[in-house]
């Protein structure tokens, strides 16, 4: 399949399939949303905890909640989660493409564009080096995907004001070996879910955190209800309703392999046989 630019407004639905597509609209926000106010809420109820804990527990609730749930939707969505070998990323697997979940700063004014990167497999792998560049992604217990074929979900929040910007975009290394996306990004509106957030709280208003002293949090407000009944009503999605037309509902291909598939088969079906 041919790369189709960040710049064709379908650009996301050509690379993961517009079910696919249609699903990470509906849940991607709704999900950072969530993980916020879950680890704000864990934060706040600690007798001690920094910034680098309640950014880890965001991180790995993000992970379980989007990943579980692309994949309850999305049945050739493979999950790569963190936890399931050391140092292995968290990585959506659609067919012959990826999106990759990567947080880029805290604020929403901040740029998304020649961000510093550490030396690492981020880098390394994910990063192209040109906006159209040849190779495969080549990480231990990862699929081999061409490095063009993958997406970020890219974000910027933080622990008082919570989500502030999110985007789809793909990467690559401008010539300083920083890292940029293709523009346009799409937009996602951080407005939606919001009854999966809670509201953050300045530091000056909490109480001292190096102390066991801690008897103003007891009634802290806890996260809102959350779940995959909860993600559909709310982002108004169908799931009955994302594969109907593809002729085998609950079950859809990735992108490029529903026509190679029937291609296959063709020889294969008699007149008498059952389709």
């Amino acid at each position: 399949m041919s790369f189709t630019p960040a710049g064709d407004e379908n650009w996301l639905d050509a690379l993961f399939g517009p079910q696919a597509a249609q699903v990470l609209r509906a849940y991607s926000v709704r999900c950072l949303h969530n993980a916020h106010a879950q680890a704000s809420w864990r934060y706040r109820q600690a007798t001690w905890t920094n910034n680098t804990t309640y950014g880890t527990d965001r991180y790995y609730c993000l992970c379980s909640t989007l990943g579980t749930a692309v994949e309850a939707r999305v049945p050739y969505a493979k999950v790569h989660r963190p936890d399931e070998e050391f140092g292995e990323p968290f990585l959506i697997e659609f067919g012959n493409a990826a999106l990759y979940v990567y947080r880029y700063g805290d604020f929403s004014a901040e740029r998304h564009q020649s961000l510093a990167l550490r030396s690492g497999w981020l880098r390394d792998q994910l990063a192209r080096r040109a906006p159209r560049s040849q190779g495969v992604l080549n990480f231990p217990n990862l699929p081999e995907i061409p490095i063009s074929r993958i997406a970020f979900l890219g974000w910027a929040g933080n622990r008082v004001t919570g989500l502030e910007r999110a985007f789809f975009g793909t990467p690559y290394l401008d010539s300083d070996g920083r890292l940029s996306f293709d523009e346009p990004v799409e937009d996602l509106d951080i407005t939606q879910g919001q009854a999966f957030a809670l509201p953050g709280v300045d530091d000056d208003k909490e109480p001292p955190r190096h102390s066991f002293d801690l008897p103003s949090l007891t009634g802290t407000q806890p996260p809102p209800a959350f779940g995959l009944e909860l993600l559909d009503s709310d982002s108004r999605l169908d799931p009955a309703s994302l594969f109907a037309d593809t002729g085998n509902p609950g079950t859809g291909l990735p992108p490029g392999d529903a026509a190679e598939g029937d291609m296959d088969d063709e020889d294969d079906i008699e007149e008498d046989d059952d389709l």
